[in-house]
């Protein structure tokens, strides 16, 4: 289990770097700082990007105890080396993570010119790097209203009307849900209809450990 948190918590860090760098630059390049609302985004992408690359990349100390808490902190850390010494594997991660946050920021483009609302094109890249840092925020399942709220006023720094930016990130939603439950679910009768036996298994291995 921990080892499934270090491959999540990494890839997090990892497009949360690449996405507020992105965001930053369009910020900065593009729009400018000229108000105090811009300023503050680019302050957020900023941070966001510091800190993620420091996660990613500062040696970390690996504690020695018993308890489960520091098992699994060390597990994670152990993890985090590991993918850190393997450039390769960080490459290809970076450039797959990459080709997904352009495809979202496209993918929120496509439904605000379904809109009919005006956007400039690498507007989209600073709401999908929004809608990535959101992932930090996750107090609600999968960011629900938060994700919403925090690209709406994304929308509103960029000279979008708060409500078609709020309506816009719940059409988006509604995609990846879609996405979600018809890839989601067909794999899942995939692998239930190619190992009915270890499906079972790991379904009562996991209620064991309290985990579904």
């Amino acid at each position: 289990f921990s080892h499934f948190g270090t491959f999540t918590i990494f890839l997090t860090l990892l497009v949360s770097a690449i996405a507020s760098f992105l965001g930053l630059a369009v910020i900065i390049f593009v729009y400018g700082l000229g108000d105090i609302n811009k300023q503050i985004l680019a302050a957020s992408f900023f941070v966001f990007c510091v800190c993620s690359i420091f996660l990613i990349f500062i040696p970390l100390p690996i504690p020695k105890s018993n308890s489960k808490f520091f098992t699994a902190l060390s597990d994670f850390l152990k993890g985090r080396s590991n993918v850190i010494k393997d450039k390769r594997a960080l490459l290809v991660s970076s450039f797959f993570l990459f080709f997904n946050f352009i495809f979202s920021s496209v993918r929120i483009g496509i439904v605000y010119n379904a809109m009919g609302v005006a956007v400039n094109n690498t507007g989209f890249l600073v709401l999908g790097a929004l809608g990535y840092l959101v992932l930090f925020a996750n107090f609600t399942p999968g960011a629900l209203g938060i994700r919403e709220v925090i690209l709406g006023a994304g929308a509103l720094v960029l000279g979008v009307p708060f409500e078609a930016g709020i309506a816009a990130a719940l059409i988006d939603r509604a995609i990846t849900l879609s996405w979600a439950f018809t890839i989601g679910g067909f794999s899942t009768l995939l692998i239930w209809f190619k190992s009915p036996g270890d499906f079972h298994q790991n379904i009562k291995k996991a209620e064991k450990q309290n985990i579904i």
